[in-house]
């Protein structure tokens, strides 16, 4: 079934890159396996303190799930996956450079242009990125499709 709808969004939409924000390396590995899909992995990586602390927030769910709100689970246990998730990421796919990118949250904040450039060209697009960052840390989102949502353009500035 998903194999299906990675070869519908091209054929539908024309696209030439599609960008899944998955974020288990369990899922990652079981798209990597499907035929004809070329996969390229940026793993984002975020301080574990902060991802503790996102965890114990409560964040409501706005996509129509069942629950009104994100799971929130404890410290020790965001911590335990944490470690396993990255972990894992990195046993997967670190072997292969042209196909695995280990980004810190941070450095992506530093330096966003350079990071998005570094990502274009792992996923072989064109980067041309004038028009879209309109400052050193302020850029320029046009509309996209999303699974749940259209999302409408925005001015986000990298903080």
């Amino acid at each position: 079934m998903v194999d299906r709808l990675y070869r519908a969004i091209p054929a539908v939409t024309g696209a030439s890159l599609i960008v899944d924000s998955s974020k288990l390396p369990a899922y990652g590995r079981l798209i990597d396996l499907l035929p004809g899909i070329d996969l390229r992995v940026v793993h984002l990586l975020r301080d574990p303190q902060a991802a503790a602390y996102s965890w114990t927030r409560h964040k409501p769910l706005a996509d129509g799930a069942r629950a009104a709100e994100m799971e929130r689970i404890s410290p020790a246990k965001s911590a335990a996956l944490w470690n396993v998730w990255n972990v894992a990421a990195g046993l997967l796919w670190s072997g292969d450079p042209s196909r695995y990118l280990r980004l810190p949250y941070e450095s992506l904040l530093a330096q966003p242009r350079l990071w998005v450039e570094r990502i274009l060209a792992m996923a072989g697009q064109p980067a041309d990125l004038d028009g879209v960052f309109v400052g050193d840390r302020t850029v320029l989102l046009q509309s996209s499709h999303v699974v749940g949502a259209m999302t409408a353009p925005v001015r986000a500035c990298l903080r």
